[in-house]
């Protein structure tokens, strides 16, 4: 769990957690893939809230420096600006989130200060190509429109964030890392080197 003040706050996405006294505090989302949120001491984010479940949700990372919020199939849900999520819900600067009645805002942070400005004088730019093998595989739930009608919103939700996480955890674990999330489906990619075996692939 990051504090307020560290230097990472300037250039790092963080969610800001507004306390019932209307003290603030801030976590900054750095120095890992994932942040778990709720009310059991051991995740990254705490939330001293009775109606918070003790695994919450999920604040995920992926490689894009996008960041997707997964409800855990958490008792009272979780909200991203006032509507209720059960798939991953890519989050934008400023939204507000509600889980049970703990209210945070994510900020995005000034990742955008660390492109190359255009401002100034034109500069040379080299580029290098390099040829890549790149394995893409993209996995979904068989049959979750008939599960949205069949499940009431909790238990949906519950199923879907155990899959979210479980499908990230194998595909880490082989290597691989989830690239985007796309309704209930997860895209999945494996970089080979550039003078890989096509093989590899399998």
């Amino acid at each position: 769990m990051s504090v307020p003040g560290e230097s990472a706050a300037t250039t790092a996405p963080y969610v800001i957690l507004r306390e019932p006294d209307g003290s603030q505090r801030k976590y900054v989302l750095a120095g890992a893939a994932a942040w778990t949120v709720g009310r059991d001491a051991d995740n990254s984010i705490v939330l001293n809230d009775p109606s918070v479940s003790r695994q919450h949700a999920l604040l995920q990372y992926l490689d894009d420096h996008s960041i997707y919020l997964i409800d855990l199939g958490s008792r009272n849900g979780s909200f991203v600006n006032n509507r209720r999520i059960s798939i991953p819900t890519l989050l934008q600067d400023g939204d507000h989130l509600t889980l049970g009645q703990s209210q945070l805002e994510f900020h995005s942070g000034s990742l955008a200060s660390l492109e190359p400005s255009s401002a100034g004088k034109p500069s040379d730019t080299l580029v290098l190509q390099t040829r890549w093998l790149i394995s893409v595989a993209v996995v979904d739930v068989r049959g979750y429109g008939q599960l949205t009608q069949q499940l009431d919103e909790r238990l949906l939700s519950q199923v879907m964030g155990d899959w979210f996480r479980r499908g990230g955890d194998i595909i880490q674990h082989h290597g691989g890392s989830v690239d985007k999330y796309i309704g209930d489906a997860i895209m999945a990619v494996w970089f080979h080197a550039p003078q890989a075996d096509p093989l590899q692939a399998e």
